[in-house]
């Protein structure tokens, strides 16, 4: 199966072992990809249907439609629309595996892509969802998780955030105000909220003292000021 955009998704080890068998009769690649479906707790279209959302199409998708219609195709008719049990039976093996509603931990949208994604009945309406999930989402991520935290110098999703409100924190007065305000700035890309990150680990330096860390924030707090009157 070659595809133009999808080249990851073909060599992934569960469609290739299974198009090894079934383009070339290599049993081995059917007890393979049985394999990896059966720890990745998927079915094969929902399997497919997880590797397309975790691959973004192209920026300027209008100017590669038709290398991207192309793929769809290719991938619908060799994994979606092949008969698989016929084949399985008709060599004296399992059915290949089938799981239903493991994706409970992911959030409404992404399991909800995932199952048109996973129903699609034609080559146009499986390219369909999933650019009308790109319509909606950058990343399969976005859609996965409730939120992010940063580790290991990247965004890492949090499949369950703990469920707690501004309203929840108490007794911390003027500093939930900015939080929340530093929230605000960081989600807009203010140059208030950067320099504030800037100045932190100054004046919580181990080697100043809280004079020299006084001066630094007085000054910082000048040089914030004056960002903030020309933001």
């Amino acid at each position: 199966m070659d595809l133009y955009i999808y080249r990851d998704l073909a060599e992934n080890p569960v469609v290739k072992n299974l198009m090894a068998w079934k383009e070339g009769g290599d049993v081995s690649g059917y007890y393979a990809a049985c394999g990896g479906l059966l720890v990745a707790r998927a079915g094969l279209r929902e399997f497919v249907a997880a590797l397309l959302l975790e691959s973004a199409p192209p920026c300027g998708i209008a100017e590669a439609r038709a290398y991207f219609d192309r793929d769809i195709g290719e991938i619908y008719q060799n994994l979606f629309a092949f008969d698989w049990g016929a084949a399985c039976g008709r060599s004296g093996l399992l059915p290949l595996p089938f799981f239903a509603g493991d994706g409970a931990a992911d959030e409404p949208d992404y399991r909800e892509a995932l199952a048109g994604l996973t129903r699609a009945d034609s080559a146009a309406s499986l390219g369909d969802a999933l650019l009308g999930f790109f319509g909606r989402y950058s990343c399969a991520d976005e859609a996965r998780y409730a939120a992010f935290k940063w580790k290991g110098g990247a965004l890492a999703g949090v499949s369950e955030a703990d469920d707690i409100s501004f309203d929840d924190l108490a007794a911390l007065g003027y500093k939930k105000d900015v939080l929340i305000a530093n929230t605000a700035a960081f989600a807009g890309g203010s140059l208030l909220y950067i320099a504030t990150v800037d100045l932190l680990p100054i004046i919580h330096s181990r080697q100043n003292t809280k004079k020299t860390a006084a001066l630094v924030f007085l000054i910082g707090a000048i040089f914030l000021t004056l960002i903030k009157t020309f933001e």
